[in-house]
């Protein structure tokens, strides 16, 4: 075991007893404390060292160079022992520096920990270990440079403004001390580095050099003790009242500041200076001042002092021999400036005299303040009533309001709860009064229903500068019941903004949290409004030409052969994706319904046998008497009963009951979970006995695209959604695994109930061909359609854009060979509007008719065609029946 090996366990050892030691004789001393801690950390890198040059082998040093990593927690140690030596650690700036340095001082062990790959190497003196070329490394060491100049200035000022010379002196061991450590550490870890001289690490060898300077200054000089030296130095620097000490020959050989700024002197002008020189004449008995000095103590001698300026202030001076060991040395003089007390006792004087003239003056206003003061202590009765009756009605606030409060002291004890907590919690206050918070309240995070890192307690606790801290949790209570809640907490401070407790506050905002989820829901189905829209004219263009051409290509084929029958499924399947369309076009924010009064009692009994044919279900019917009508689409109501019934018939594919409840419902009060406004609805309930929808699915059901079934569309439950909402009401859905789903919805009512009603719409209208002008601006659908109405037995004319149908109509008119009808796309490309377009062509010719057609069904001009100007409105893509029968229908009307 080599000389240096044996130094670094020597070092551990001395730093290690050294803090023992200091902390043992003033364990209450902050600098001892800190000095102690600063030993133990020295200590510590010490015997690291010790374990590293002793070492095994490579893998052994590698390990003790981890623990090694740590050395940047002795900087902010040193700085801090600094600090509060010189007391700069009640400063804001200085603390702020000190957590600053703190804080680096870990990110740098974890940087030397983690990033760092010292690499083990062996010499004549034992293991040491190589440090690659390192940006983290040389920035550590940087710092830690720094940050010992830093503290050494910081001595110097110190050392600069003390106010006495054991302070001083103090100062200046503590300075050499860290500078021994500090030349070391430069010398051997940056200069012979750079030398490519290798030699053991003697920074921590420096570091107990240093402390065992410090531990000898602390035995020989008592450096961290206050003497009997360093308290008079500090009362002479620190008093109020002048003081100097003369010699046997009268000479001022001390003095302080008080009696500096008193005369208007310097030090250097007083010292040697006669005490003759400054004192004025004695108002006493015996006249001299040699006199006087023949006795041992001389107290409250009026007498003047002379300014440099040789103005003469009046004091009271007093006075004591100075022996030591019996030995006669000089004289302590003291001196109190009286210039403020011959002004006091003038205006005394005044004051007397005054006072005797207004005794009288007074005595006659004293029985009118006696009365003032009895109806003073009146008032003060009543207004300590209506104190005691405020503090009543806040105690009763407090009981009463929804939210829950609980206050704790500051370690975490309950001292307050209210009703509302006990409520939520599950216990009574009795249960909670005196037991720690944690163990009754623990909400969980709201995602992953985990506990929180750290409770709200320990939150606001560990931030005494954060003036109010709030989260949203989970809360389970003691007796099962579920709640959102929303949690705040806020520290009470008394008059010196001490922390004496906290209050935290937390409410159940379980409703207001559904609603909001309710208000994202809509606005999610909201945001493939753009989706829908932008596709639906496009695609129903295609749609229109392919089973235009599909029903061209029919005519003439043997009904009974393959090809007639590969073409009408072709034609089915397109027809299915337009109807794919109209569903996603049920998404469009600015969707125009066409709402008529209808009976929902009736709508349901003519349908719901419809929709379960073929079906292994059956259903059960309850419809409530004088069930109110609404006011919807017949069409996108059906639908949406149609996709709940078809959703509640897949849910049991082995059978079951559908239990359909209709009702009327009246909303009069605030209610979170139904984001309806106050009035009158028709209530539709569809139950089933399914498996149930698991909660974590039961918020995605009316998402797009979103099933569970692998032949879904995911579009079922989301069209209906959209509609019912579109239409003023609300879907709301509840399952129980095992059990069943819940579907209600509400739409809203008129008045007026339900009656019988019948429209026979069986008459079907016959004419003949007619002369037709057909304008769109797609060569396919174009061509087909005028194929269609040929075949149909139309005389056809086609247009591709405005311009080129306006010469056609108008040629036509002109040449007596008008045209029957015209058929416009509601999408053409550079043209005026579609109100101005038709308007033209009735300028030209009264009689004619316009049809408009669109893929974009739900467009205004498509629902709201006759206020436009347009006779009919065609949504593609065509049906040839639906295309010829709406022709022959404003045939028959002329």
């Amino acid at each position: 075991m080599t000389v240096n090996i044996i130094s670094s366990l020597i070092s551990a050892t001395i730093c290690f007893a050294l803090a023992c030691f200091v902390f043992s004789k003033n364990h209450k001393n902050a600098i001892t404390v800190m000095f102690s801690v600063l030993c133990i950390a020295f200590s510590f890198w010490s015997f690291t060292q010790f374990q590293i040059r002793q070492a095994e082998s490579a893998d052994r040093v590698a390990t003790w160079i981890t623990f090694s990593g740590f050395w940047p927690i002795t900087i902010p140690l040193l700085l801090h022992f600094v600090l509060e030596f010189s007391k700069y650690v009640r400063k804001k700036a200085f603390r702020y520096t000190l957590y600053l340095t703190y804080t680096l001082a870990g990110l740098f062990s974890v940087l030397n920990i983690v990033s760092i790959d010292f690499i083990p190497s062996h010499y004549t003196w034992g293991w040491g270990y190589e440090i690659p070329d390192s940006t983290e490394y040389f920035a550590s060491k940087i710092w830690a440079a720094i940050t010992a100049i830093f503290s050494m200035i910081l001595l110097l000022y110190c050392s600069r403004n003390a106010i006495n010379n054991s302070l001083r002196k103090q100062a200046h061991y503590i300075f050499w001390g860290i500078f021994v450590v500090f030349f070391a550490s430069v010398v051997t870890e940056l200069v012979f580095p750079l030398l490519d001289i290798h030699v053991p690490d003697l920074t921590h060898t420096s570091f107990t050099l240093m402390s065992g300077f410090v531990g000898w200054a602390i035995w020989r000089h008592r450096l961290f003790s206050l003497d009997s030296s360093t308290a008079a130095d500090t009362i002479i620097g620190t008093m109020s009242d002048a003081l100097a000490v003369v010699n046997l020959d009268h000479k001022i050989e001390i003095v302080n500041k008080s009696l500096l700024r008193m005369l208007d002197y310097s030090e250097s002008d007083l010292i040697g200076a006669d005490l003759y020189s400054i004192i004025g004449s004695l108002k006493h008995p015996d006249t001299t001042l040699t006199t006087l000095l023949k006795k041992d103590f001389i107290s409250d001698i009026e007498t003047t002092f002379r300014k440099k300026d040789g103005t003469l202030i009046p004091i009271s001076l007093s006075w004591s021999v100075l022996k030591e060991n019996t030995i006669f040395r000089g004289f302590v003089f003291i001196a109190r400036d009286m210039s403020e007390r011959e002004k006091v006792k003038a205006t005394l004087q005044k004051a007397h005299d005054d006072l005797e003239k207004r005794i009288e003056e007074r005595t006659i206003e004293l029985k009118k303040s006696n009365a003032q003061l009895l109806h003073e202590i009146s008032v003060r009765t009543v207004a300590e009533q209506k104190l005691a009756e405020e503090k009543e009605k806040l105690a009763i606030t407090l009981k009463s309001i929804d939210d829950g409060v609980i206050t704790v002291d500051v370690h975490g004890t309950v001292v307050l709860i209210n009703k509302a907590a006990c409520e939520m919690i599950g216990c009574s206050e009795n249960d909670v009064i005196g037991v720690s918070l944690g163990s009754i309240y623990k909400p969980v995070q709201l995602d992953s229903k985990k506990l929180h890192e750290h409770d709200i307690f320990h939150e606001i606790a560990n931030n005494p500068y954060l003036s109010l801290y709030g989260r949203q949790s989970f809360l389970i209570s003691a007796d099962g019941k579920e709640f959102i809640i929303n949690e705040t907490g806020v520290s009470i401070k008394d008059s010196d903004d001490n922390i004496s407790g906290y209050v935290i506050v937390f409410s159940d905002i379980t409703e207001r949290f559904q609603f909001e989820e309710e208000q994202f829901k809509a606005r999610k189905l909201e945001s493939i409004s753009l989706l829908a829209s932008g596709i639906a004219h496009d695609f129903n263009d295609l749609l229109t030409g392919i089973i235009t051409n599909l029903f061209m290509a029919k005519m003439g084929i043997d009904s009974k052969s393959e090809t007639y029958t590969m073409i009408t499924t072709a034609e089915k399947a397109a027809f299915q994706a337009s109807i794919l369309t109209r569903q996603l076009l049920t998404f469009a924010t600015n969707e125009v319904i066409n709402k008529e009064e209808t009976s929902i009692k009736e709508l349901i009994e003519n349908s719901i046998g419809f929709y379960l044919k073929d079906s292994k279900c059956e259903y059960k019917l309850h419809i409530s008497e004088k069930i109110s009508k609404a006011n919807v689409d017949r069409g996108q109501i059906d639908r949406v009963f149609n996709n709940i019934i078809q959703n509640a018939d897949q849910s049991m594919p082995d059978g079951g009951v559908i239990f359909v409840n209709v009702e009327n419902f009246t909303l009069d009060s605030v209610n979170p979970s139904l984001p309806l406004t106050f009035g009158n609805y028709v209530k539709i309930s569809v139950t089933d006995q399914g498996s149930g929808i698991p909660d974590e699915i039961l918020p995605k059901i009316f998402d797009p695209y979103f099933s569970t079934r692998s032949n879904g569309s995911g579009l079922g439950l989301t069209t209906a959604y959209t509609i019912v909402q579109q239409h003023g009401g609300h879907v709301v859905v509840t399952s129980q695994l095992g059990v069943g789903t819940t579907f209600v919805i509400y739409l809203p009512a008129i008045e007026g109930t339900d009656s019988c009603e019948s429209d026979d719409d069986s008459d079907e209208s016959q004419g003949k061909g007619c002369k037709i002008l057909f304008i769109d601006d797609e060569k396919v659908v174009l061509q087909s359609t005028g194929q269609l109405l040929t075949h149909l037995g139309h005389d056809v004319c086609l247009a591709e854009d405005y311009s080129t149908a306006f010469m056609y109509f108008k040629n036509a008119f002109d040449n007596q060979l008008p045209f029957t009808m015209v058929i416009m796309d509601l999408t053409i490309s550079s043209k005026p509007g579609p109100k101005e377009i038709v308007n033209e062509f009735i300028a030209i010719d009264p009689d004619i008719k316009v049809i408009i057609s669109s893929g974009y069904i739900n467009d205004p001009v498509m629902v709201n065609y006759s206020s436009y100007g347009f006779a009919a409105a065609m949504p593609k893509p065509y049906n040839a029946k639906e295309l010829n029968q709406k022709i022959l229908d404003l045939l028959s009307t002329e």
